[in-house]
């Protein structure tokens, strides 16, 4: 449809020859011609556009010269102007209401203009202040679009002070895990975490029965003696040693000291009064996260404490966001999880590298109560200690996604473990071996006196 501003400037050009532009019919003019294909006239427009052009109206233009029905070399020379301007502009434009409006395809190109450019600070913001606009639908590209910044022109002190305490990236799992993982990378690493282990330690977590350890090769139980007295304690192991801690009406933790059974109380002093607690080493870094405190019979309790086994330093670390007993906890990425635990069935991460805890995903397993946890690969897999039932949350998906039980025992005793790309689960005094691709638990060894197993790697 052509309207009165351009039929008169159109009439107004075949009886004179000439075209009279204005702010006011150009964008008219401009559709009339591109309708009836009159190209001459069109790089008279393009012409005056380009010499009228600036930050409060590159976007339009920009946008009405993608939408011709044909292009020219003015066009193109146009269309490469106004996207250097945008880039250039990008703080005062995305201020405007035709920015906040543009699709997601149209915000990615704005992005790759910008690939190498200056401001990617700025670009940061922007791709915040769209997202923003209508967070329910567009939170959905929000990491994606953050992957195509040029992270090396964005300063690590801009990650500092305003990245990492962004509200709307604290939202969205993904992001989350890319701005870690990303200006991580940016640190000399701080931790190693190798899974060196070639077999496992397995005992009773409530009666002071024998522990036994159980070789991958050759997967014959040894028997270890008894362990000393705790129950509903936790267990690891770090440089061939395996420890028990944050047992039950006890401050004590013990080290076994070799494969003959021989314990050693190695006072480590670790959250007086707190049992089923969560406990993963991470390189030389020992920590013990929420349980219960059974001087108060206080349920659940969300603080953290680290500890060196090389300086024997202790550290009290912020607390996690929500309370959690007997919570799953594992290793991924150089950072700490901690999964469900009683009335919760949420994932929290801690980046000994941020040096806080993320909230990073809620509500989306079934998985309720107290757990473990292993990861291998990409995925972190949960276990309920008292049903068997197993999920697996993937790393690369952000998403839960079921596998088969742990088999069925009339104990309601359960524990898992990762060695290397191999994921086992102890049924009592039973292990089996989980097949990924045919999703079934094979059995692995068997014949050991053990109701409530715990079982951990070793050396």
């Amino acid at each position: 449809e052509i309207n009165a501003l351009a039929m008169e400037a159109l009439l107004n050009f075949f009886y004179t020859g000439e075209l009279e532009l204005s702010q006011e019919n150009i964008e008219s003019v401009f559709w009339a011609i591109d309708y009836m294909r009159l190209e001459p006239l069109l790089d008279i427009c393009i012409e005056y556009i380009r010499d009228s052009l600036d930050p409060s109206n590159c976007l339009q233009y920009y946008v009405m010269a993608e939408m011709v029905q044909f292009s020219s070399p003015r066009s193109d020379g146009f269309k490469k102007a106004a996207s250097a301007l945008i880039v250039r502009e990008i703080v005062t434009i995305s201020e405007c209401e035709d920015f906040l409006n543009l699709n997601v395809e149209f915000i990615s190109k704005i992005l790759m203009w910008s690939n190498h450019a200056a401001n990617a600070e700025a670009m940061y913001m922007t791709i915040l202040k769209w997202v923003g606009h209508d967070e329910e639908n567009r939170r959905q590209f929000l990491c994606n679009l953050l992957q195509m910044l040029p992270i090396d022109a964005i300063k690590f002190e801009f990650y500092d002070t305003t990245m990492k305490n962004e509200e709307l990236l604290q939202r969205d799992p993904k992001s989350i895990s890319w701005l870690l993982d990303t200006f991580g990378n940016r640190i000399p690493a701080l931790f190693a975490c190798q899974n060196t282990a070639s077999s496992l330690f397995i005992a009773d977590r409530w009666s002071r029965k024998r522990c036994f350890h159980v070789n991958i090769q050759n997967p014959t139980p040894l028997a270890l003696g008894r362990r000393p007295k705790m129950s509903h304690m936790s267990a690891v192991s770090h440089k061939e040693q395996i420890y028990l801690l944050c047992g039950s009406r006890t401050y004590k933790s013990y080290r076994l000291n070799d494969p003959q059974g021989s314990w050693t109380d190695c006072e480590l002093d670790l959250k007086f009064g707190i049992y089923n607690a969560g406990c993963i080493v991470l390189g030389d870094d020992l920590f013990v996260i929420g349980g219960s405190d059974w001087t108060d019979d206080a349920f659940g309790d969300n603080s953290v404490m680290k500890f060196n086994f090389g300086s024997g330093r202790k550290e009290v670390l912020p607390g996690m966001v929500q309370d959690r007993t007997l919570p799953g906890v594992a290793v991924y990425a150089n950072s700490v999880y901690a999964v469900c635990g009683d009335e919760e069935s949420s994932i929290e991460r801690f980046d000994p590298r941020e040096g806080q805890w993320r909230l990073i995903e809620q509500d989306g397993t079934s998985l309720i109560g107290q757990c473990c946890s292993a990861t291998v690969a990409d995925y972190l897999y949960a276990c309920d200690v008292d049903y068997g039932a197993i999920e697996r949350f993937d790393f690369r998906a952000y998403e839960w996604e079921g596998i088969s039980d742990l088999p069925s025992s009339t104990r309601k005793a359960y524990w898992i473990t990762s060695v290397g790309d191999d994921l086992y689960g102890a049924v009592g005094g039973c292990i089996f071996k989980y097949d990924v691709a045919a999703d079934q638990w094979n059995p692995f060894c068997s014949g050991m006196d053990i109701k409530r197993p715990i079982i951990v790697p070793w050396f």
